[in-house]
């Protein structure tokens, strides 16, 4: 396609979205980040010569729809299917499909899959306190970022898996005991690193309840427990999962760019990357974003929150939600509206926002809460919800909250 095909492209959708309402520079910028993915798809294609060579003998070509859910999660097979055959058939996840071209298919997840991190870099990019220098170096730490899923490869070798636990003295009647132990054997593989390069998936446990960020290792952790409800499910609606495991990612990812991390770079080495002004404007979002949480107070326990303590993860949790929801709206630009959930009376943007609240209920202890304010890095589940949500324009614009009320304050704190 011609260049001057693609800015008359360029310019038609634009038009077309302000016609429908959207204000000039937004569309601009979504239409151009629309515009960059289509090019992008483009180039996944093949030549129709080139991929029906082999069709009739290629048995790699056919698959069962659940190994189709498998390979290419970005889109639920059995509804897409179903709505082209029509309902004159059932399909089910066991039927079995040719797939005339799995390369373009696999192209194409990879490119939905990196829908997340462009939706930092959008962020990226539109922030007015990075310089620009700052702007680049921040831009390859980002691409750079690796996202470790589900559990390490050494987990399928029996031999290396029964060589970690053979030194261990478990007792089915000694919890704290075994707890210690353990707790002190997996320590050591992270001292032996101590005289050797880092690998980057080499302290990745799938057997724990939370995305980590490794800072040293520059890479996100998303392990096998997360796979799974409330935070994520293959066959629900995508709004779901953004909303839940999403903001989880997302909020790694913030972690790799705040006041910590501002001290390691892409390779993983230490060294402040930031220039002057970069920090100065980056202190005087931070200050309104500690000075909004110290003034919280929980009535549970008649304390208030440490917003200094707190700020790293405060930060994540606000910047994680903007990521997220940014990332889903573009998977509905590429894909398409989803179906609200039956029987309730919400849209799908709102039920984005009550899917990354629901992760966060939990029930706990006077003296655990306590605890938890006192001493931990993270804000308590009722203030990462609602101040993280009251600090997002786009809750606010989805609920209709008026301005000024809890939920839609008239000063906000924002770094991402």
């Amino acid at each position: 396609m011609s260049l001057s095909l693609v800015r008359d492209y360029d310019r038609f959708m634009r038009y077309m979205v302000e016609v429908a309402g959207v204000y000039h520079s937004q569309a601009r910028i979504e239409m151009q980040h629309t515009l960059n993915f289509e090019i992008k798809m483009a180039a996944c294609m093949v030549k129709a010569s080139d991929w029906l060579k082999d069709v009739p003998n290629d048995k790699s070509r056919i698959m069962t729809i659940q190994e189709m859910n498998n390979r290419y999660p970005s889109v639920q097979w059995i509804e897409f299917l179903q709505r082209i055959t029509g309902f004159a058939i059932t399909l089910k996840n066991e039927t079995s499909i040719i797939v005339h071209n799995p390369v373009y298919l696999d192209c194409f997840t990879n490119l939905v899959n990196s829908t997340d991190l462009s939706a930092f870099l959008d962020m990226l990019d539109q922030n007015d306190w990075m310089s620009s220098v700052t702007k680049e170096e921040a831009r390859d730490k980002a691409k750079s970022i690796e996202i470790n899923t589900g559990y390490p490869e050494e987990y399928k070798d029996n031999t290396k898996l029964s060589s970690l636990y053979e030194g261990f003295d478990l007792q089915a009647d000694q919890f704290y005991e075994n707890f210690r132990k353990l707790n002190i054997g997996f320590n050591n593989p992270k001292l032996v690193f101590l005289r050797k390069d880092i690998s980057r998936d080499g302290l990745f446990y799938a057997w724990k309840f939370a995305a980590t960020f490794g800072r040293f290792q520059n890479s996100i952790q998303i392990p096998a427990t997360l796979l799974q409800n409330p935070f994520f499910n293959i066959s629900r609606p995508k709004y779901l999962n953004f909303g839940a495991l999403g903001s989880s990612i997302g909020h790694e990812i913030i972690r790799g760019f705040d006041h910590i991390e501002k001290g390691v770079n892409n390779f993983e080495n230490i060294e402040n990357w930031w220039d002057n002004e970069t920090k100065t404007n980056f202190d005087l979002r931070m200050d309104c974003m500690i000075n909004q949480y110290s003034s919280f107070y929980s009535n549970t326990t008649t304390l208030n929150i440490d917003g200094e303590e707190t700020l790293s993860k405060n930060n994540a949790d606000n910047g994680g939600l903007k990521q997220a929801y940014r990332g889903y709206k573009y998977w509905v630009r590429h894909h398409g509206k989803e179906n609200r959930l039956p029987g309730l009376n919400y849209t799908t943007s709102q039920l984005f926002w009550i899917a990354a609240a629901q992760k966060w209920c939990s029930v706990q202890k006077l003296d655990i809460l306590r605890s938890a304010i006192l001493l931990a890095s993270h804000s308590p589940p009722e203030f990462r919800v609602n101040e993280s949500f009251a600090n997002n324009i786009e809750f606010s614009q989805d609920f209709k909250c008026p301005l000024g009320e809890k939920m839609n304050p008239v000063k906000k704190c924002e770094v991402w």
